[in-house]
């Protein structure tokens, strides 16, 4: 089933925000583009879409360094997929991600 989205502003928002959502969406497919009303300074257009069904899956993982000190002076390095850093407002961080080693050698039972 297809979505329909309806975007009205400013002729030059408008032009910028669908310009915006369809480069950063290429997962949808947009059709079926229909200007409901445009004056030079207003635009209303509407547009349906729905998802890309021949678009490849895309495996994206964002790399992040991390770098700490400890009290010592001494400082480590992480390199961390997906990660995710929240302020917990107490003086401390709540740091999660993914971290990969591939000289790593899995254990196997024998």
């Amino acid at each position: 089933m297809s979505l329909r989205l309806i975007v009205e502003g400013s002729s030059n928002a408008v032009t910028e925000f669908v310009e915006y959502l369809r480069s950063s969406t290429p997962r949808y497919r947009f059709y079926d583009q229909s200007k409901l009303a445009t004056t030079p300074n207003e635009s209303r257009i509407e547009y349906y879409f729905d998802e890309n069904r021949f678009l490849k899956p895309q495996i994206s993982k964002k790399v992040s360094k991390l770098k700490l000190t400890t009290m010592d002076n001494n400082n480590i390095e992480l390199t961390l997929l997906d990660a995710k850093i929240i302020n917990m407002g107490d003086g401390s961080t709540y740091i999660q991600g993914t971290s990969f080693d591939p000289m790593e050698v899995p254990e196997h039972d024998l």
